[in-house]
């Protein structure tokens, strides 16, 4: 069943890191709103230097193209519990074990694996990506296809600006023993 009737802009190099980094940007304001309803105040820590949760990036792109493929409502629910909570997963481990950086722990959640995922967050990334798709994703597609030249050209200005970003942020927080 399909919620609503989309028009998707072909998979390229160019509308993946579009997605990539739009994604990458709205995580960052995700994870600060959910600061500061939590917490009181809009925070705006991450890996990186810049304004960009990747691992929101990730997840969403490997979703839209995904679902490109099979847009039952049900794949979609199931993908939007496992990509997300793999990628994060992966995330989470790779921070910690690389760079010795714990950016969240859900150990003291039930349902947890090894304090990286749970249960309760990726219930969350059902709605997340519900949202995204059948919401945000329409507006970001028509966008996208409105200005392709300029939406290309910001995809790989913003890419490089990231994979700059992802260079100076390992130089800083690489432990000196595991500098390569």
């Amino acid at each position: 069943m399909e919620l609503l009737n989309r028009e998707f802009p072909a998979i390229n190099i160019y509308s993946l890191l579009f997605y990539f980094v739009l994604y990458s940007f709205l995580g960052w304001i995700v994870e600060g709103l959910y600061s500061l309803v939590m917490c009181g105040s809009f925070s705006k820590n991450g890996f990186l230097i810049g304004p960009f949760k990747p691992m929101y990036g990730f997840a969403m792109t490997i979703i839209i193209v995904l679902q490109r493929y099979n847009s039952s409502l049900w794949f979609l629910g199931i993908m939007s519990i496992i990509v997300p909570s793999t990628v994060e997963y992966i995330s989470g481990f790779l921070l910690d074990h690389l760079l010795g950086l714990k950016y969240w722990d859900y150990a003291d959640l039930p349902l947890n694996i090894n304090g990286y995922v749970c249960l309760l967050f990726s219930a969350f990334w059902i709605i997340l990506v519900f949202a995204a798709i059948y919401i945000l994703q329409p507006i970001i597609n028509n966008i996208y296809m409105r200005s392709i030249y300029i939406s290309n050209s910001i995809s790989i200005i913003l890419t490089i600006y990231l994979l700059v970003d992802l260079v100076l942020t390992l130089v800083a927080k690489m432990p000196k023993d595991k500098f390569i």
